[in-house]
């Protein structure tokens, strides 16, 4: 049987390392400060880096879904706003 979209146990691995990919990017460039910020805090929570930076993955997919669903550009006000809700 087919798991349901939605089940967390369902993913591409492909994906999960691309999304990994950019958000290692973004905290090894200081493209957006905001990555590496929200990393450094994650890390002092008590994550660790791989968590923190699937955290961090999981906000740039979101990004990218509503990009695509809602056919509009990159928000960084809204990515950098999801980054700080991350706890």
């Amino acid at each position: 049987m087919p798991r349901h979209p939605s089940s967390r146990r369902s993913y591409n691995p492909h994906l999960k390392h691309t999304l990994m990919k950019t958000a290692e990017n973004q905290i090894r460039d200081g493209t957006l400060p905001e990555a590496k910020q929200t990393l450094d805090r994650l890390l002092s929570l008590g994550y660790s880096r791989q968590e923190a930076v699937e955290k961090i993955a999981g906000v740039i997919a979101e990004e990218t879904y509503y990009i695509l669903r809602d056919q509009r550009k990159f928000d960084e006000e809204q990515y950098v706003s999801r980054l700080q809700e991350l706890a």
